[in-house]
């Protein structure tokens, strides 16, 4: 339904994610997670298992305000370590700070939705496999994995495609060395 909204069409999400989290704060925590799996499908959960342990802290919508700001600073530091890796340290500071800065991130720290989580996760992933691929460490390795699995509680096809990617990279750096 077109309300108006510029930049949300629909507010069903940040709704449905506010009301089942306010929820869900009042159970105990694993009580809270089987409610969420029982209740949607798995590449929903991951909205509220990232939101959940925020609001059972403080149960406010402007501490997951701030909670999610801090999610971005976490965000715009894995772009800027990914972007130094591929070119100059200037250009890497302006590609996070123009992501840092952009309207439509800061819109998504506001809001109930669970695209700052999501967003942050997939930098990680990268930021991890971009430290691997350079130290080839057990434990970057291990974050890959880990936040591919927490990837995959918010949308399953982002992560067989980020998957395919990967397998291809090092299909065509291992055909390429020999």
């Amino acid at each position: 339904m077109y309300d108006g909204d510029t930049y949300l069409f629909t507010k069903t999400d940040a709704f449905l994610y506010e009301r089942i989290s306010m929820r869900a704060i009042q159970m105990p925590f694993l009580e809270s997670v089987i409610y969420i799996f029982s209740k949607y499908s798995f590449d929903d959960c991951g909205a509220f298992l990232v939101m959940i342990p925020i609001l059972k802290i403080i149960s406010n919508k402007l501490f997951l305000n701030f909670v999610y700001i801090l999610m971005g600073v976490i965000t715009a530091q894995a772009v800027f370590n990914i972007g130094r890796r591929i070119m100059d340290n200037k250009y890497a500071y302006l590609a996070a700070l123009t992501f840092s800065t952009a309207s439509f991130t800061i819109y998504f720290h506001g809001t109930f939705l669970k695209e700052t989580g999501f967003i942050m996760f997939i930098t990680l992933l990268f930021n991890s496999l971009y430290k691997y691929i350079e130290r080839e460490n057990v434990k970057s390795l291990l974050l890959v994995v880990l936040y591919s699995v927490i990837i995959c509680l918010f949308r399953p096809a982002v992560t067989v495609i980020i998957w395919l990617g990967i397998i291809t990279y090092f299909f065509l750096a291992n055909k390429g060395s020999s």
